[in-house]
């Protein structure tokens, strides 16, 4: 991604202008072939998109001027569909929106830990109560007097931040975003929103030797009895890599279940 947030280059040498009503899969693929400045495109290579999303289109015209930094445009235009956009290990650029992985427990399991396992280090569980949201409103844009707007609401009983749990209550938040034109935007903002508020709330922090295929949302089985934690599933939330002569991994995950609602 070093290449669109200004690290290695991200500003285009012309001025692009994508329409309203383009398929947002091809305003993607626009700003990505783009001309980086010697008449050849940032990247050639093909776009993962959700396809659950290829119907929707751009609600405003995306201008990018003479030297515009072109990742902050690609993370603008993923908020509006609900998305996180990454390069995956195999470096092809990634736009979906996890929400439904999320509920149905569908990330692909990369691997497995054990208590006893050689390759585990160290082990931790944190809380960050005070980030905790467990309803969002989302409230979008308003045209002919109507404002689109749909909400999210963890109310799981299974689930330790449930706002039917009594200690915690409701811990709602509402988030006006004028660039959602659809309910159904606003609704998958909502969940999208939920989730991100929960995840990190309760996190399980690894301290691991070396493991070269690690990715962000993707699934590990944790069975770590003296944390109470019997092959619970756990999703990646981030990872740093340490490659010295001792080569190690730090990784961060939140437990599904406890995220669904």
């Amino acid at each position: 991604f070093s290449l669109f947030d200004g690290t290695i280059n991200g500003s285009t040498s012309m001025k692009v202008i994508l329409p309203v009503g383009v398929p947002m899969k091809q305003a993607f693929i626009n700003i990505l072939t783009a001309d980086k400045g010697n008449n050849e495109p940032f990247d050639k290579k093909p776009i993962l998109f959700n396809s659950a999303l290829s119907t929707v289109n751009t609600q405003k015209t995306i201008k990018l001027d003479f030297g515009a930094n072109i990742g902050d445009v690609l993370l603008d235009s993923a908020k509006t569909i609900s998305s996180d956009v990454y390069y995956n290990i195999h470096g092809n650029m990634t736009v979906e929106s996890n929400v439904q992985e999320f509920l149905s427990s569908n990330f692909p399991v990369i691997f497995r830990i054990n208590e006893n396992d050689k390759i585990l280090r160290n082990c931790s569980m944190t809380y960050n109560w005070s980030k905790l949201r467990n309803k969002i409103i989302i409230k979008g844009a308003i045209k002919d007097g109507y404002q689109f707007s749909d909400s999210a609401e963890n109310s799981n009983i299974m689930s330790p931040f449930s706002s039917r749990n009594k200690t915690i209550g409701i811990r709602a938040e509402v988030i006006t975003n004028s660039k959602l034109y659809a309910d159904s935007l606003c609704k998958e903002q909502a969940m999208y929103t939920l989730i991100e508020k929960q995840r990190g709330v309760k996190s399980l922090s690894l301290s691991c030797g070396y493991i070269p295929f690690l990715d962000v949302n993707r699934s590990v089985l944790i069975n770590l009895p003296n944390l109470n934690l019997f092959n619970s599933n756990f999703i990646i939330d981030s990872f740093s890599m340490n490659i010295s002569d001792d080569p190690s991994v730090s990784i961060n995950l939140t437990n599904m279940g406890e995220v669904i609602f």
